[in-house]
């Protein structure tokens, strides 16, 4: 029962919505239980909505999803979920969140309304374009960022902001490259399968490094742990080097599997956020 719900509400891909809590981490604020508690409602009420957006999207590619080797095991895709019960998760998660949301902050509220309408634009039409769909996807990255930042009262630095987009877009090109890989002969991925996507990958990978490498030299140059934040860096390449190579290898996995398959990328990560945590606090 447990796992059917976790299921239903997609938790894996809860992930991304780490980027509420973003801008409070990298801005070093002063934590109170006040400010602990909406976050945290924020992060589970917007988890929340993107959990039925997600239904949204499994409910109209149900057909497209029964070929796919991992999406036709998806609740929908494997007819464990009707479409009935289905649309009834849907209206629920989203009467909770959005009601959640509003009681937190009119302006969450309002950004939650636009994450939902262009998700929405997505799954009924935008995603048979080609690049456009791309960009309607990651506009849902910095509109988490924002979602924090409006929680937290915080000014997010706008290299953040170009390292959350292009990571979202490195990782949104490989999830195009494994369908690619799958052979499909849809016109929009037609377009893909003519880019030489491994190279515009790699390519990516290191203009993600330099910018990351370049926000801190910049922003923390003058900073008393400006030797703490350098020491982020290599554990940045190695923590880069090492998912991208296993994503090249396993194409069809989903990003966040690599976590529970390379314990040397856990740990990697693990001593990045301490000495980036350092950095901040210390």
């Amino acid at each position: 029962m447990v796992n059917y719900i976790l299921k239903l509400l997609r938790v894996k891909q809860w992930y991304k919505n780490i980027l509420i809590l973003i801008p409070a981490f990298f801005a070093a604020i002063v934590w109170n239980e006040k400010l602990a508690l909406k976050l945290l409602l924020g992060f589970i009420a917007f988890s929340l909505l993107a959990s039925a957006v997600y239904l949204i999207n499994d409910l109209k590619d149900k057909k497209s999803d029964i070929k796919h080797p991992t999406k036709r095991n998806r609740l929908i895709a494997s007819n464990k979920l009707s479409k009935k019960n289905a649309i009834v998760s849907i209206v629920i998660l989203l009467f909770i969140s959005l009601s959640t949301l509003l009681f937190i902050d009119c302006e969450v509220f309002i950004y939650a309304l636009f994450y939902l309408f262009l998700n929405l634009s997505y799954s009924f039409y935008l995603k048979k374009i080609p690049v456009i769909d791309i960009l309607i996807l990651i506009m849902g990255y910095p509109i988490r960022i924002l979602i924090g930042a409006e929680i937290t009262t915080v000014t997010i630095s706008l290299w953040l902001y170009i390292l959350v987009v292009s990571i979202a877009l490195y990782i949104l090109l490989i999830k195009r490259r494994s369908d690619v890989l799958l052979n499909d002969n849809s016109s929009k991925l037609s377009f893909y399968n003519q880019m030489n996507l491994k190279r515009v990958l790699n390519i990516l990978l290191a203009a993600i490094l330099i910018t990351y490498i370049s926000y801190v030299l910049i922003i923390y140059i003058n900073h008393d742990n400006f030797f703490l934040a350098m020491a982020t860096i290599p554990f940045s390449l190695i923590a880069a080097f090492l998912f991208h190579r296993d994503m090249l290898e396993h194409p069809h996995q989903d990003p966040l599997s690599i976590l529970s398959k390379d314990f040397i990328f856990v740990g990697v990560c693990l001593i990045w956020v301490l000495l980036f945590g350092f950095t901040l606090y210390l």
